[in-house]
């Protein structure tokens, strides 16, 4: 379980947010460049050490060692944490050994609240006068209750990596006042609602180990093999995005510093990215790589507690990216077997789109859908809610990871808000822990809320659920009898991505996703023939048109692109306009960036185009609208979609400098 919110936002600090990457000089720089263009010296704010600055937009694979003999933390005398170097003198390292050097606090706090309810009456021998009840909106009921949740799971933690030998980790809780507000009467009962916080705070907590020169503590020399002799190394697996000096602060015990430690040499990123590609040798050679990884990386990967699908995805992924970028640089047979993956792994911007009657899901380890890996995956659930009463409302969700829940426009909770608490429950494939938040909204009854829920998950376990409650509703999972899509079907929308931060692959600025189109057109034969393929080709096609796209590469598949409109015209015909008007505009903005990178292409080999060149171009746009002509509108006039694409395609080719013999006559 990871708190993706609170995870997202530690890395927005440090320069890693999911939305941009900022560099120790100020550069900022969107994440989709930086990930279709994989950087080589990027910094995290972490180290400022250029080696530990290298970007890597899958996961490191590292060693790791079964023991901590020396913090890899230390200074170069202390290489790697496995030994101890004698030579250069001073031979200092740092060792839980020595004690603590600093020391510090650490805060975790919770907002506990409730109503209390009280009716007015009387009862034999006692006489009359006001009775409660009490209800809290949240999991703990009391700051006891709440430390020792946060104990259970933080307290052995700090003793195992964050004691000094004689200054142990305590705790202490603290509470505010209880807030009340005003006795609300209404006939014979009244409410008020109220508030406390509670504050645990871990004392005593290292922030810096002592430096020693103690060779029976730090580790041996052996010349022969430097490796600790009770020491086993293992192979770890990070979570992608991760500089090496990122990874050093989210793993201690990482082997980074000493290649000659490590069986399989330095830290590699398994997507490649520290590589270079620009010649073609550089290119080929960082293909084979890949290859390599896929092919004996799984294993490992797995046996590190990597799963299976979502390693082989990040690489697929870089495979991609890298035939995007220099495909004109690979060989035949390296695009080839790409070109296979575009049909066998295809990267939508959203993987899957279906409708949910409620939102009430626990997968467990398991995928949420069979198009979207299990994990590092997102969900946007998103709706038309109807109330039935004019009442306070209190939304309740239980996830795994970071959830948040809006009503009219209103965000009415969020997961990396305060008051967050964690539970561990039964169910019916085994216990699942669980973050259980609240929030509340008033409602009118009748009147219509736009709802959206937004889940991202990123190892592990991985589900949401999703319950609504007021002082007439018993608590229940919100109904597709209360909710509708946009297009009035009952239950929510679900939009799944491939990929945390709403997103899908490894992707450039990815934009297309087949609609969801009608079982009357979907149960066409003709459809059935065409539909998969085109869904694929289009894929591919409008990554050829992106800006990161080698223009060479694209060239070569203009043609194949082109034709597509045969399929799309196959869809106007048979399932009508308004379901094909999706396939219709991708293509045409896909046919458009193609113009435009052709003609950029041109420019940038000679100022001023010949007459040759000129026209080329303009009979690739004619043969364009040629195609659209015959297949789509069967020579009618083509509709004001294709048109405004088309023109500005023609505007272009127009305003560029050319040879005056070349113009069209």
């Amino acid at each position: 379980m990871t708190l993706s919110w609170l995870r997202g936002r530690s890395l927005a600090r440090a320069g890693l947010g999911l939305g941009l990457l900022v560099g120790g000089g100020g550069h900022v720089a969107e994440v989709w460049a930086q990930s279709c263009r994989a950087p080589s010296l990027l910094t995290d704010g972490a180290s400022n050490v250029a080696n530990e600055q290298r970007l890597c937009t899958g996961p490191w694979v590292y060693s790791a060692w079964q023991g901590y003999p020396c913090d890899p933390a230390a200074g170069p005398q202390c290489q790697g944490g496995a030994t101890y170097q004698v030579e250069p003198v001073p031979n200092t390292c740092r060792n839980k050994a020595f004690g603590g050097e600093t020391f510090r606090q650490d805060p975790y706090y919770t907002t506990i609240s409730g109503k209390e309810w009280a009716q007015y009456g009387c009862w034999p021998g006692y006489g009359c006068g006001w009775d409660g009840d009490t209800d809290f909106n949240q999991q703990y009921r009391q700051c006891a209750d709440f430390q020792w949740d946060m104990e259970q799971q933080k307290l052995q933690w700090y003793r195992d990596n964050f004691q000094d030998p004689s200054r142990p980790v305590t705790t202490q809780l603290s509470e505010t006042p209880t807030v009340y507000s005003a006795w609300v009467q209404t006939g014979n009962y009244q409410e008020r609602t109220f508030t406390f916080n509670c504050t645990l705070t871990f004392n005593n907590v290292v922030s810096q180990w002592k430096q020693k020169a103690d060779a029976s503590l730090c580790g041996v020399t052996n010349t022969v093999n430097p490796r600790h002799p009770l020491l086993l190394p293992t192979l770890r697996y990070s979570r992608p995005l991760l500089t090496l000096g990122s990874l050093k602060q989210e793993d201690a015990a990482a082997e980074i510093r000493d290649a000659s430690l490590i069986d399989s040499g330095s830290p590699r990123c398994t997507t490649r990215d520290e590589m270079p590609d620009t010649t073609a040798a550089q290119a080929q050679a960082k293909y084979t790589a890949l290859q390599q990884e896929l092919a004996t990386g799984v294993s490992a990967a797995v046996a590190g507690g990597y799963e299976d699908d979502t390693f082989r995805h990040l690489i697929i992924g870089a495979m991609k990216r890298l035939y995007e970028l220099r495909g004109d640089l690979l060989t035949p047979a390296q695009r080839q077997e790409v070109e296979g993956y575009y049909r066998t792994r295809p990267e939508y911007e959203k993987n899957a789109v279906r409708v949910d009657p409620t939102i009430n899901f626990w997968w467990y380890l398991n995928r949420p859908d069979p198009k979207v890996r299990p994990d590092y995956f997102s969900v946007r659930w998103t709706g038309r809610l109807t109330p039935q009463f004019s009442e306070t409302y209190t939304f309740r969700t239980e996830s795994d990871d970071g959830i948040r829940v809006w009503v009219g426009g209103s965000l009415v909770l969020d997961t990396a808000a305060a008051g967050i608490t964690f539970q561990t429950l039964s169910g019916p494939s085994g216990p699942r822990t669980v973050l259980v938040h609240s929030g509340q909204k008033a409602l009118v009854a009748g009147q219509t809320y736009d709802i959206k829920v937004e889940l991202e998950d990123w190892h592990s376990q991985a589900g949401a659920m999703l319950w609504w409650e007021s002082p007439s509703l018993p608590r229940e999972f919100i109904p597709s009898t209360r909710v509708t899509t946009s297009a009035g079907e009952p239950g929510f929308l679900g939009e799944y991505f491939d990929n945390y931060g709403f997103t899908s692959g490894v992707v450039c600025g990815n934009r297309w996703t087949p609609p969801r189109l009608s079982a009357a057109c979907t149960g066409d034969a003709s459809v059935q023939a065409i539909l998969p393929g085109l869904d694929l080709d289009l894929s591919l096609c409008q990554r050829m048109s992106l800006p990161h796209t080698s223009a060479a590469l694209a060239a070569t598949k203009r043609t194949t692109c082109e034709n597509l409109a045969m399929g799309i015209g196959t869809l106007f015909d048979v399932c009508g306009e308004q379901q094909a008007t999706a396939y219709e505009l991708e293509y045409n903005t896909m046919m458009l960036g193609l113009d435009q990178k052709a003609l950029a292409a041109a420019l940038a080999a000679t100022p001023t185009l010949s007459a040759a060149t000129y026209n080329a171009l303009q009979a690739q746009q004619q043969s364009w609208h040629d195609k659209v002509s015959q297949y789509i509108y069967h020579g009618a006039q083509p509709g004001v979609r294709f048109t405004n694409s088309y023109q500005q395609a023609v505007n272009a080719l127009s305003a560029a400098p050319h040879a005056a013999s070349s113009l069209a006559q």
